[in-house]
């Protein structure tokens, strides 16, 4: 080995010799490179390639030769040509792989069906032969092997006939076999039915099964309808609900048949109370009433009630007849000309009604008054307002007999063909176009057709 000294100085040179051929070095790789990445002023076409993947089912990871891109549905953009390995993974599906080759600027859409992962289930029950549902649809009876249910979870229903369905919730988490057995409980129950009283037809779901008391077995689970008949008492109705194994009593108490109370009253339209309770108006059917003693009372204003205790007994109908007392009176009133409103001690009674070809009214009659004074004011327009006393007595008709006295207030005008012209109240004009008139206070004229020019009513 040789050895070289050098002074300060010459060792100064060499280090700036060695330093120059660095730069120069540098200086030629950027030139290069320049001129290869496009740093020249001459643009250049993108060159790269894309791949668009699209997955079923989506949301898959997505590996591009080993580096993973994202989740599908996925562009991998800036691919150089050539030969690229697409991998798709998601939890529950095989992983799949396809090889690509893609040229230079090309835009290439792939798309990857995956193949779920599928579980090994054996099923078994004791005793075999029953149906398997899972999630609602028949697959088979047990034993049975199902080979195509993908990763997850399930419920499994089993069903055979005089047992209880069983379900179960069944988790396939990977291929590994899985072996699941049920056993399945009778479903079949019994039911001990006794009554008040003893002796009763005891039916369910509408077959005769026995007499109380009696016990029922081998009853399916599930609801029934149990009915418990007995002459003179009600049917006892109830649907009870039986599960599998169970063993249950029911007790009985029969209420007799119901009876019927028929109120009727004189007049009707009386207000009917049952033990103190408002039950309606006569006439009044009530039925299914329980057997026994009952207070009903009668009532209506104007009249004095009445009270009585009826028996009713099974199974029976009763009419009851009430014949009430008035204990008020009536006025019947009668007004010349009708058409006049009546009013009993300041309230309104009623307005008499026309009689066809008659000045005086129809009878208005004013029911239930009390006994007593009272004071009847009749109006009508056109007529001096007229106010009498009545003397009311209980269980007794009033009649009177009004004349209002009319006011003369002309409210008509007739012309005739010679000019003359008469004002006053138009009192009626005949089937022959006659007119008669009232031209003062009680003062009537008729004027013949043919003198009249024309006629009309006053403003």
């Amino acid at each position: 080995m040789k050895l070289y000294r050098y002074s300060n100085r010459g060792w100064c040179d060499y280090i700036l010799r060695q330093q120059s051929v660095i730069i120069l070095l540098v200086s030629f790789y950027w030139l290069s490179i320049g001129t290869i990445t496009g740093f020249s002023q001459k643009p250049t076409a993108d060159l790269s390639a894309q791949i668009r993947v699209i997955t079923e089912p989506a949301e898959a990871l997505v590996f591009c030769d080993g580096e993973m891109k994202g989740v599908s549905p996925v562009t991998i953009a800036d691919l150089p040509a050539g030969e690229h390995l697409i991998v798709v993974r998601k939890d529950g599906y095989y992983e799949a792989r396809k090889t690509l080759v893609v040229s230079t600027g090309q835009r290439l859409p792939v798309e990857i069906k995956m193949e779920p992962v599928t579980g090994l289930v054996l099923l078994h029950s004791e005793p075999s032969g029953a149906s398997v549902f899972i999630n609602g649809a028949l697959r088979g009876t047990t034993p049975l092997l199902l080979t195509d249910l993908p990763l997850g979870r399930y419920r499994a229903k089993f069903q055979l006939a005089g047992y209880s369905p069983i379900e179960i919730e069944l988790v396939v988490p990977n291929r590994t076999p899985i072996k699941r057995t049920v056993q399945l409980t009778s479903d079949t129950a019994s039911l001990t039915v006794s009554s008040t009283p003893g002796g009763a037809i005891v039916n369910m779901d509408g077959i005769p099964k026995g007499v109380t008391p009696c016990t029922l077995d081998r009853i399916q689970a599930g609801e029934h309808l149990i009915e418990v008949n007995q002459p003179g008492y009600q049917t006892y109705k109830e649907t009870i609900k039986l599960a599998a194994g169970e063993r249950a009593q029911i007790n009985v108490f029969l209420k007799p048949v119901p009876a019927t109370l028929v109120v009727v009253s004189v007049p009707p339209k009386a207000r009917v109370y049952v033990n103190s309770e408002y039950r309606g108006e006569t006439p009044l059917t009530l039925e299914n009433l329980e057997p026994g003693s009952y207070r009903v009372r009668a009532e209506m204003a104007g009249y004095e009630p009445l009270f009585r205790n009826v028996e009713l007994k099974p199974g029976k109908k009763v009419t009851e007849e009430f014949r009430l007392e008035a204990t008020s009176g009536t006025i019947v009133i009668t007004t010349e000309p009708p058409e006049v409103k009546v009013l009993l001690d300041g309230k309104e009674a009623g307005v008499t009604a026309r009689k066809a070809k008659e000045t005086t009214s129809e009878p208005l009659t004013i029911e239930q008054v009390t006994p007593g004074g009272h004071e009847i004011e009749l109006v009508k327009k056109g007529y001096y307002p007229m106010k009498i006393s009545v003397e009311v007595e209980k269980n007794k008709e009033t009649r009177k007999h009004v004349k209002l006295r009319r006011q003369f207030l002309p409210d008509y005008e007739v012309v005739t063909v010679d000019g003359v012209v008469y004002r006053g109240v138009k009192h009626y004009i005949d089937a022959e176009g006659n007119i008669r008139i009232e031209i003062a206070e009680g003062v009537f004229r008729t004027i013949p057709r043919n003198q009249i020019k024309y006629h009309r009513p006053l403003q």
